[in-house]
């Protein structure tokens, strides 16, 4: 099984281009925060803004979990957001990153693309940082742990996936 990391800083097109690929029949792995029950969304949200770090551990497990789900059968699989992100989080909160997360987080998937930022989005700085911080600290933390993120370039989304494909389809 091929595990395929699509990310990127928010408002990107990451979740846009996990649907595209899955109307397209490929196997997606939606952002762990995206599959939270809303009586939980609270409870996340309120850990999030008193113990940033336990907020972080939670949905670090909540991500293995769920990758843990993925049925063995599948060829390749399009994950929106990894570990990788949430310690990229980490490093833009100026908190330590727990090794446990660095070893289990190397050597864990096949390839990370990085969606260029969305030049035209009006999201802005969203909980303490802005969307340039962690667009960088995503592709350095990726390099971190051994990977080398394609960088997709901003363009429509069915563009942006078919220059994901092209570049996969060589390492299948």
């Amino acid at each position: 099984m091929k595990k395929v990391v699509i990310s990127g800083g928010p408002g990107c097109g990451k979740t846009t281009t996990i649907n595209y690929l899955s109307r397209m029949g490929y196997y997606t792995v939606p952002e762990v925060l995206q599959t939270i029950k809303n009586e939980a969304r609270g409870l996340i949200e309120e850990l999030y803004n008193t113990n940033k770090l336990a907020f972080e551990e939670t949905i670090f497990n909540m991500q293995l979990e769920l990758e843990n789900k993925i049925p063995s059968d599948k060829d390749i699989v399009f994950l929106e957001r990894c570990c990788g992100d949430i310690i990229a989080y980490l490093k833009v909160f100026g908190l330590p990153v727990p090794q446990r997360m660095l070893d289990l987080s190397r050597n864990r998937y096949n390839q990370a693309f990085i969606l260029d930022l969305i030049k035209e989005c009006k999201l802005s700085g969203r909980r303490g940082y802005k969307r340039e911080e962690i667009h960088e600290e995503l592709i350095n933390t990726y390099e971190m742990l051994g990977y080398a993120p394609i960088i997709v370039p901003e363009m429509p989304v069915k563009e942006r996936v078919n220059f994901i494909l092209e570049k996969i389809i060589g390492k299948l």
